[in-house]
């Protein structure tokens, strides 16, 4: 009897040997393996290299949510947050900004930074406060809570957190699902599966944890597309598929209507669920929290119903007063005008002085 199982098995392992499919299966996954490794070091060298343009507004975050540093506060947010930040740091440190595609893509994107914010809080309240801002253009509040999980999961605790908000972050019917969207393909892991909308989404996403070169292979097909270009004698930025709202003020009125109308309720109500859990985190973590009612132009806000904007200023204010964050709501009537927006949605550097005033104090006032 033994006799017979030490052949059958000595004959299982010849015909496992010479299995074809079992060799390219491990070769493979070692192949699969060597990319994940020389992807991971290219995200922190080469980040815009090797992320699809579909992920590059997140491409800054594994980088920063590996650094060993913990910052004091933690910015998040969407480009609301970006653009004045980077505006302000441009004017602070006298640089030249620019409004062209690539100055967005490729700075005001990957801007981690609020210098000016810094520079407020050491000259008006005598403290030295490192700021990190890991807001993500176009992001949504889905985004801002996974990154937050990701950023104290690694370890580090803030003690406050600012999150910008806007209506649009609750109904951006153009951004993909919360377990979609380019911060949740770039961050996530296995252990956020279940926050994929449907078991079909969760299993592909499975795969996608398990199999490195299936998650990113749009990141791969960019940068190889990106060397024919190159050897062709053509310019991959200008081929790169990246897409920026018109300057006209009326046809990005008619952008942002598609964007946002019909109100999707079932987004809303999404959305306000993964702010609720940014809340509930924050305040089991004795993390101050100040969120930010982002100004937007009179014509921007004009785009929502009347009985979307209650719903919204009555959901911000019972959340949170829920868990005791600080409801900041600068854009008082006669605040802002339109000389303080770049478009209808973006302060410039004038609008992004009064916005960050009011963020240190409310930064301050919550240190007492």
């Amino acid at each position: 009897m033994n006799s017979q199982r030490k052949q059958a098995k000595s004959r299982l392992l010849r015909e496992l040997a010479g299995s074809v499919t079992l060799w390219s299966l491990v070769l493979f996954l070692l192949a699969d393996f060597s990319l994940r490794q020389i992807y991971q070091q290219s995200l922190i060298d080469e980040p815009r290299e090797y992320t699809s343009w579909k992920t590059h507004s997140a491409v800054k975050l594994p980088k920063q949510l590996r650094t060993s540093d913990s910052a004091d506060i933690l910015i998040l947010g969407s480009s609301q947050m970006l653009a004045p930040a980077v505006r302000c740091d441009d004017e602070y440190h006298k640089r030249t900004g620019r409004f062209d595609d690539w100055y967005k893509k490729n700075i005001i994107h990957q801007n981690v930074h609020a210098d000016f914010l810094e520079h407020l809080i050491k000259r008006d309240f005598k403290q030295d406060k490192d700021i990190l801002n890991l807001a993500v253009s176009a992001g949504m509040i889905s985004d801002s809570a996974l990154i937050l999980k990701k950023y104290l999961d690694a370890g580090h605790r803030p003690n406050t957190v600012v999150l910008g908000i806007n209506p649009r972050d609750f109904l951006d019917k153009s951004r993909a699902a919360p377990s979609a969207t380019p911060t949740f393909r770039l961050i996530a892991d296995a252990s956020n599966c279940l926050e994929c909308d449907s078991p079909k989404e969760a299993l592909d996403f499975l795969f996608q944890c398990a199999v490195h070169s299936y998650r990113n292979r749009e990141g791969y097909q960019q940068h190889f597309n990106r060397i024919l270009l190159t050897a062709q004698g053509r310019n991959p930025s200008l081929e790169s598929g990246f897409v920026t709202p018109p300057s006209d003020s009326e046809e990005q009125i008619r952008l942002y209507r598609k964007m946002y109308l019909p109100i999707d309720w079932q987004s809303f109500q999404t959305q306000k669920r993964y702010l609720d859990q940014i809340l509930q985190i924050t305040k089991q973590k004795h993390i101050k929290t100040i969120l930010v009612d982002m100004p937007a132009s009179k014509p921007y806000r004009d785009i929502f119903p009347r009985s979307t904007i209650e719903k919204y200023d009555a959901t911000l204010k019972a959340l949170a007063t829920r868990y005791d964050a600080q409801l900041l709501q600068p854009d008082k009537p006669g605040q802002y005008h339109q000389d303080d927006f770049e478009d209808l949605l973006h302060l410039n550097a004038h609008g992004g002085r009064k916005l960050f005033a009011s963020i240190a104090n409310a930064i301050e006032s919550e240190a007492i």
